[in-house]
């Protein structure tokens, strides 16, 4: 995975990608964020991955300041769009496997689906820079990537080919 990868799948990243904040049915995410804003009501926050920025608005209305960062420039100029009228929101283009993260430990920071890269080394490297993103006695907010999400962006792809799903019906015997 590269940058121009990240890119492309930016420009049409309702489709391309199996979207946390809307599959969120219970809204764990945002819960959690409302908590950790009330364990730190001066608190600063940084969405780590922010991609097209859809957690964003919620860290804004929380948090008195919010550091958000992606991979790519595609990505965060959504974010942005998004996110204009919120003043206390600062952008930031970072590759979290190579870049310094140029802000301050926050005290709450999300992470949504970011820790997916292939190789062992590099996804160690960026967890250590979002786990050196918290502040001391923080919140980090890590959301991973499930069987049930690889499943189902399976199948989304496969209805789009115009396939439809299939139940074995075959009894075993």
């Amino acid at each position: 995975m590269n940058r121009s990868y990240w890119d492309r799948i930016s420009k049409d990243y309702q489709h391309e990608v199996l979207s946390v904040y809307d599959n969120d049915l219970h809204g764990t995410v945002e819960e959690k964020i409302a908590a950790a804003a009330l364990a730190y009501p001066e608190g600063r926050a940084a969405d780590l991955g922010c991609g097209i920025g859809r957690f964003i608005p919620s860290l804004a209305d929380t948090f008195n300041e919010v550091e958000a960062c992606d991979y790519t420039r595609v990505g965060l100029k959504k974010a942005k769009s998004r996110c204009r009228s919120r003043r206390n929101v600062r952008f930031h283009q970072v590759d979290l496997v190579r870049d310094c993260v140029p802000f301050e430990s926050v005290e709450c920071a999300l992470c949504v689906n970011v820790l997916i890269m292939p190789s062992l080394d590099k996804r160690m490297r960026a967890w250590r820079a979002v786990s050196n993103q918290v502040a001391a006695g923080g919140t980090l907010l890590l959301v991973v990537p499930s069987y049930e999400s690889a499943q189902m962006e399976f199948f989304r792809a496969v209805e789009s080919r115009g396939e439809k799903r299939r139940r074995d019906t075959k009894k075993r015997g």
